[in-house]
C-alpha cells in the first residue's frame, strides 16, 4: 500500500474510494501517458497539487509490448470459444458485445499498446481507430487495462489496484504476485468501512487533504502499514479487520 498502480482510467471515479486512498495509501500511480494529461479534470488536478498521493505513471514501450502479446493470446482463446468464458464476462456472447460499434465509447491510448494489437482489433471488428488511439467497448477496454496493469506490475514490482469492483472477475487472466499487499489493501478498506460507515461521504475532501498535510500524518501512515504487514505475516489465524482493530485499539 506504500506504492500502488491505479487502473483502469486516468482518474479515480469513486470519491469515497479517493478519500480512503488519501487516508491509507502512501503513493497511488494512475497510468497516464503524456498525451492523456489534457484529459485530467480540474478536480483531479487539485488532488495532484494539494497532496502527494497521486503521481502519474508513464507507460514504457516494453510494457505495452508485453501487454499486447499477453492480450493477443487471451483474445484469441476467447474469440475461439466465447461460451467457455461466460462465468468471467457474465455473457456467453462476449464477442458480440465487443463487436458492437455502438459500445465503442472507451479510448485506449496508443502509448498503451503496439501496432500488432491495433491490427488484430481492427481485423476482428473489435474496435475502430480514433485520434488518440483506438475506441473499444468498455468491457474490452477494462480487460486490456487489467492485462496492461499486470504487465507494468511484472516490470516495476508495483501492485495494481482499482476502485472498479467488477474488474476482480478478470483476475482469472492475471497473476497476483504480492498476496500480502493485496490482503493489506482489503483489510485497510474494511477497517475504513467499519470506522467510518456513514460519515465519510459527508466529510469534505478538503478536510481530508488538510489531515494528510499534517506533520505527523506520514509517521502514522507508515506505522499503520507496518502493523498491517506484521499482522498478516503473524501466526494469528484470524486475519479479519475486526481482529486487527481489536489488537490495535
Amino acid at each position: 500500500m506504500e506504492n500502488l498502480l491505479y487502473y483502469p482510467s486516468f482518474e479515480i471515479q469513486n470519491e469515497n474510494w479517493l478519500k480512503f486512498a488519501l487516508l491509507y495509501i502512501d503513493k497511488l500511480k494512475p497510468i497516464v501517458p503524456f498525451s492523456g494529461d489534457k484529459y485530467i479534470s480540474e478536480y483531479s488536478r487539485v488532488i495532484y497539487n494539494e497532496s502527494d498521493l497521486l503521481e502519474s505513471y508513464r507507460p514504457e514501450y516494453s510494457e505495452a509490448l508485453k501487454a499486447t502479446l499477453d492480450a493477443l493470446d487471451i483474445l484469441e482463446k476467447i474469440l475461439a470459444n466465447p461460451q467457455r468464458y461466460s462465468p468471467v464476462f457474465r455473457s456467453s456472447q462476449i464477442d458480440e458485445v465487443w463487436r458492437n460499434p455502438k459500445r465503442y465509447h472507451n479510448t485506449l491510448f496508443r502509448d498503451k499498446y503496439t501496432d500488432e494489437l491495433e491490427s488484430f482489433l481492427i481485423k476482428n471488428r473489435l474496435g475502430e481507430k480514433s485520434l488518440e488511439g483506438i475506441n473499444l467497448s468498455r468491457e474490452l477496454a477494462v480487460l486490456y487495462m487489467t492485462i496492461f496493469a499486470q504487465a507494468i506490475s511484472d516490470s516495476k514490482s508495483l501492485s495494481p489496484i482499482t476502485d472498479v469492483s467488477d474488474l476482480d472477475r478478470f483476475s482469472i487472466f492475471v497473476r497476483h504476485k504480492n498476496q500480502i499487499e493485496k490482503e493489506k489493501f482489503i483489510i485497510a478498506q474494511k477497517i475504513f468501512e467499519i470506522k467510518l460507515p456513514e460519515k465519510i461521504e459527508r466529510i469534505p475532501i478538503e478536510q481530508i487533504l488538510a489531515l494528510r498535510k499534517k506533520d505527523d500524518f506520514k509517521t502514522k501512515l507508515k506505522a499503520f502499514h507496518k502493523s498491517l504487514k506484521d499482522f498478516l505475516e503473524g501466526e494469528d489465524e484470524d486475519k479479519s479487520a475486526n481482529k486487527f482493530i481489536e489488537k490495535h485499539k
